[in-house]
């Protein structure tokens, strides 16, 4: 059997940087060029996404677009 997902805990400075990351995240949406995207932010799941993602250099696999924008912009490689 093949494990192709990992559970994480969120510590103390994972939590602080996604903080960092809804800030510059729901900044990002608001000012992009295509008028959907600018009415939507980050879900917290989102944002802890891209902190846990940036921390470990790892890719994101979504199909969510807000969450593709933003963490292509943060220097995330996104699947799919």
């Amino acid at each position: 059997m093949y494990t192709y997902f990992t559970i994480e805990d969120v510590n103390v400075e994972t939590a602080l940087e996604a903080v960092d990351v809804k800030v510059l995240g729901d900044e990002l949406l608001s000012s992009a060029s295509e008028p959907k995207l600018r009415k939507r932010n980050l879900s917290i799941s989102d944002e802890t996404s891209i902190a846990v993602s940036r921390r470990k250099k790892i890719p994101i696999v979504t199909g969510d677009s807000d969450l593709a924008y933003d963490a292509k912009r943060m220097g995330v490689t996104v699947i799919w």
